[in-house]
């Protein structure tokens, strides 16, 4: 009998001695030399399950996906069928999460898996997978893909019923890319968690709730670009009540850096000529729009602003 087939035969009749997690060399990383292991983990938050991963560097080599029962001290699972594993997340029940990256083009698989390695629940993306979570007792899971502009899954929020083995909803979130991510599993709904912003929403059928604290968030955010951004959502409502606070937005943004930008900077000034038009102050509108047209040409506002010059002549 080979090395390979008494490892296998040990993991199988639970008999391992071995608590991985004493072989830690680095923060992050563990190491099980009887299976010549070394890789990253998660571990559970009542710190009853961890899971750990390594991906092969040669292609067609297998790679593996280990967890540990870290109360018994004993392996519960060892996986070799998936090709690059990453970024695992394991639940307190033992479910985990595991994205397996494609070597070759834009796409990944997002799989689900119970404590003993039996497959719960799989996505196949036709886009790379930007990051994952599962929710504390393995309910519910979340998947968010980056962008493919030649497929349909590309910035994709998809959360996955894990019970019933059923996907909930898959969106283009308002909110971009999460940072992490908050699970409701009684209503099955999500937050997602954004840095300097806070969570934000999503219902178990995907529609966004806080569509308005989200602005709120943004305009009043320490990221210029964040703020210019939420500013030109508002202008266009064309509400000449919002003006004044977009206007010390405006400035707020190029004050943090915008004024550094050449790119934003012209943004900056599109958007106050944008402001000052819905104002009714036309001379102070052409005036930002002639700084965003010197700051990039292609900005996009001379049509408008030469409208607007016409129109101070006839009322002159």
């Amino acid at each position: 009998m080979n090395i390979l087939k008494r490892i296998f035969n040990n993991i199988v009749s639970n008999k391992r001695p071995e608590i991985f997690l004493q072989k830690s060399y680095a923060e992050g990383y563990v190491a099980i030399p009887s299976l010549h292991f070394f890789g990253q983990y998660h571990t559970s938050p009542n710190g009853e399950w961890t899971v750990a991963w390594s991906e092969s560097p040669n292609i067609g080599k297998s790679s593996t996906v280990v967890v540990q029962n870290n109360s018994s001290s004993q392996i519960t699972c060892h996986l070799r069928s998936l090709v690059r594993p990453n970024a695992g997340h394991i639940s307190n029940s033992g479910m985990f999460s595991i994205e397996d990256w494609s070597s070759h083009n834009l796409s990944g698989v997002f799989s689900i898996f119970n404590a003993n390695g039996d497959g719960e629940f799989s996505i196949s993306l036709n886009a790379n997978i930007f990051n994952s979570a599962i929710s504390n007792h393995g309910l519910l899971a979340a998947v968010q893909t980056a962008n493919n502009y030649d497929h349909e899954d590309g910035n994709k929020l998809t959360v996955v019923d894990i019970k019933n083995k059923e996907i909930l909803f898959s969106v283009n979130p308002e909110t971009g890319w999460a940072d992490d991510y908050v699970f409701d599993e009684s209503n099955k709904t999500i937050r997602v968690s954004l840095k300097d912003l806070g969570d934000f929403r999503y219902d178990s059928f995907g529609n966004f709730l806080d569509g308005e604290e989200y602005l709120s968030a943004r305009l009043n955010s320490r990221q210029y670009n964040q703020i210019l951004m939420s500013v030109e959502i508002l202008l266009a409502r064309n509400d000449p009540n919002d003006i004044p606070k977009l206007i010390s937005a405006i400035d707020r943004a190029r004050q943090m850096g915008a004024n550094d930008d050449k790119s934003w900077s012209a943004v900056s000034f599109k958007l106050e000529g944008i402001a000052y038009e819905i104002q009714g102050e036309l001379n102070k509108s052409v005036h930002a729009f002639e700084n965003a047209i010197a700051l990039n040409p292609k900005i996009g506002v001379k049509r408008k602003m030469d409208a607007i010059k016409k129109k101070l002549i006839a009322t002159a």
